[in-house]
């Protein structure tokens, strides 16, 4: 049966008659948030005990100022460092027992401009063995752990080869650079599997920490309130900070309603160290940090870039980061995106059809073999009937 469109237009009805009252609501929290913003601009190290205990106490998740007041904002510096840029973005077939063979494949692509020469590209493709697809202990691969190898094959990408280069480099991944661990890693029934890639995971990350690769998650339209819980957690009782974790005033405001009217095109936010407990698991060198930048041209479109500690030290790289991207989301015109993860993006994604084309072939192979595979299962047949069948590899 189609959508039952009249109970959906009644629910979008109430929705709607509420919704002038609940956005009164949320601007009357965003004024009162940029109130304290002002206020406590200049109080870093009040700020910075606060964190501590906080941290302490219960394992907050917000900005943790450094040097710079809050309410910073800056231009990118003219006479920048010019990096080479080395792009990286994955793509991923997660496995599913409705398909006829089961598998999985992450597929890197890699795009490198600057350094004097022409632009290049470099894909990389990873099937997953038997042994990868069920870990030690027991059941099939979860898509948590398929994200975490795919970042992982992102970033030792990246390391292959910005070891070949000779200038300062900047390492670009679409997303944050802290990968937040999987519900399973904790426990003394962890998977094997994921605490090893999480170890991984956090090694090459050091590795590029301390061969002073620039780093930098790009987070395209950000949701996050770092910096607004900050805000909460400054404006909390100072004799009740145990209860601080609940104390929520300014509920939905996001970091970016909260700096939009800051940040004139072209800047950048103060820098903040991320506070929470799976950033402490980084090493301090390559421990996230990061800042906002207006990549927008006629209204406001605040992005989140990450960087490791060493960068965020550096005012130099922390500025040569800065005005790269400002260049970068300027090359795709009012679309503002960093041009070379577009183009990491393009390069690495794997279609629809192309997985059917994998999964054909490796059908095919097992038939060589004398292995039928078993099938897909009567739901996903249903699908595909509907849909209009599936294709074959002949070899």
């Amino acid at each position: 049966m189609p959508v039952n469109y009249q109970d959906i237009k009644r629910q979008i009805q109430e929705n709607a008659s509420q919704a002038g009252l609940k956005q009164r609501e949320l601007t009357d929290r965003l004024e009162k948030a940029r109130a304290l913003l002002r206020q406590y601009a200049g109080e870093l190290d009040f700020l910075q005990q606060r964190v501590e205990i906080a941290a302490r106490q219960f394992g907050l998740r917000c900005a943790r100022p450094l040097t710079e007041p809050l309410d910073f904002h800056a231009g990118p510096p003219t006479g920048h460092a010019r990096p080479v840029v080395l792009a990286a973005d994955g793509s991923q077939v997660t496995p599913s027992r409705h398909d006829e063979v089961i598998f999985g494949l992450i597929n890197v692509g890699l795009f490198r401009m600057g350094g004097g020469g022409a632009p290049s590209e470099s894909v990389e493709g990873h099937l997953f063995s038997d042994d990868e697809l069920y870990p030690a202990q027991g059941g099939m691969i979860d898509e948590d752990l398929v994200a975490l190898k795919r970042d992982l094959r992102e970033r030792n990408f990246l390391l292959e080869k910005a070891r070949q280069e000779d200038d300062l480099v900047l390492a670009l991944v679409d997303g944050p650079l802290l990968y937040r661990k999987p519900r399973d890693l904790a426990g003394a029934n962890a998977d094997k599997a994921v605490k090893d890639a999480f170890a991984d995971f956090l090694a090459v990350s050091d590795e590029m920490a301390r061969r002073e690769i620039a780093m930098a998650g790009y987070v395209d339209k950000p949701g996050a309130d770092l910096l607004v819980r900050l805000l909460e957690l400054a404006d909390a009782p100072a004799d009740d900070l145990a209860n601080a974790r609940d104390h929520r005033p300014f509920r939905r405001v996001s970091d970016v309603a909260l700096l939009g009217s800051l940040l004139e095109p072209g800047q950048r936010s103060a820098v903040f160290a991320l506070e929470s407990t799976d950033a402490r698991e980084f090493s301090e060198p390559a421990r996230p940090h990061f800042f906002y930048i207006n990549v927008g041209a006629a209204r406001p479109y605040l992005a989140r870039v990450e960087i490791p500690a060493w960068a965020a030290e550096d005012a130099a790289v922390t500025g040569a980061i800065h005005a790269v991207l400002l260049e970068q989301c300027r090359m795709m015109g009012p679309r503002a995106y960093p041009y070379a993860l577009h183009r990491a993006h393009e390069i690495a994604v794997v279609t629809f059809e192309e997985k059917r084309q994998i999964g054909d072939m490796i059908a095919f192979e097992l038939r060589k073999q004398g292995i039928e595979p078993e099938g897909g299962s009567h739901k996903q047949n249903a699908k595909n009937a509907i849909s209009g069948g599936k294709g074959r590899y002949n070899g």
